[in-house]
């Protein structure tokens, strides 16, 4: 709906009115990388950057950044977010600096540099002024409990999972209100709470359903719901899942929910007696995953690693 006010605000506003003009199509290519939808996103973005000044620019390239992110671009996220942070230290804008140490903690974790994403997330959650840029807050308090999850503490991700979607709610950012619950979800399963983790995944694919324009987030959270169902050897219910997580990542252009789907898959055959189903499928998945190029590869390759063993 905010996507189409937008078009038609362009329409009303006159051609002499370029400031004005600029500021609302600004508000729309940000609001396209909210929705998902990236490519229409990064056309506008690539056009305006160039005129772009300020915090103008520090929202431009962020919302690049993350465009970048989610399109498994590692390179470009960590070049536009480093462009983000010398926008923030020439301005000399402390709620700006925050939220750039957020974003490239995010950039370290898809190096694989857990630890170093880690100490940058938490020193910018230590330092964010309260009530400042609170999507973005949000957003850092996703990225905490992931973090987490990856180094294997558990209990660190459910207070930042929980705050993820509460104040993605608060703010009307559908990525909080999705993996702020899936990834509470995933540190519940690793703690050995598994009732209360299907309960947390399940309401976050449904938040996904009921507010995403692409279902990117909702095929993450289904591939997540998942997994715990296969650790309970629920095999039938999580290849059902992990069919369906592949089918919306699919749909969504979403590279993460596909690959990672496809390892569990292998992993149900594994785990289903099927080894020369799953001996037949690593070739192709291996490639893909060097293909990433960054972002989730060192994920992908260790546990595709593992899964070669598991083979032999």
């Amino acid at each position: 709906d905010a996507l189409v006010m937008y078009e038609r605000a362009l329409e009303l506003i006159p051609a002499v009115a370029v400031d004005r003009r600029l500021e609302v199509r600004l508000a729309s290519a940000i609001t396209h990388v909210q929705a998902g939808l990236f490519t229409p996103a990064i056309e506008s973005l690539e056009e305006l950057l160039p005129t772009l000044e300020g915090r103008q620019r520090f929202d431009a390239l962020s919302a690049r950044g993350r465009a970048s992110f989610w399109l498994g671009d590692a390179a470009g996220a960590h070049r536009y977010w480093q462009e983000a942070q010398e926008v923030a230290e020439t301005l000399g804008d402390e709620d700006l600096e925050v939220a750039t140490m957020a974003l490239l903690s995010t950039a370290a974790a898809m190096d694989g540099s857990v630890d170093e994403a880690i100490e940058l997330n938490e020193r910018a959650l230590e330092l964010w002024r309260p009530g400042a840029r609170p999507r973005d807050f949000a957003e850092a308090h996703l990225w905490s409990s992931i973090q987490f999850y990856w180094k294997g503490d558990y209990e660190r991700v459910l207070t930042p999972g929980r705050l993820g979607a509460e104040l993605g709610e608060e703010a009307a950012y559908v990525e909080g209100m999705v993996s702020g619950r899936a990834h509470l979800g995933l540190g519940l399963a690793g703690l050995g709470r598994h009732e209360e983790a299907l309960v947390a995944l399940e309401q976050a694919v449904t938040q996904g359903a009921t507010f995403e324009v692409e279902p990117r987030f909702t095929s993450r959270a289904t591939a997540m719901w998942a997994g715990v169902l296969r650790e309970l050897y629920e095999l039938d219910d999580a290849r059902r899942l992990d069919e369906r997580a592949i089918a919306l990542g699919e749909e969504a252009r979403f590279p993460g929910s596909q690959v990672s789907g496809k390892i569990d898959l292998l992993m149900i055959d594994l785990l289903s007696g099927e080894v020369g189903r799953a001996e037949t499928a690593w070739p192709s998945l291996w490639e893909a995953a060097g293909q990433t190029k960054g972002w989730h590869q060192w994920l992908w390759t260790t546990r595709l690693r593992h899964a070669k063993a598991e083979i032999a």
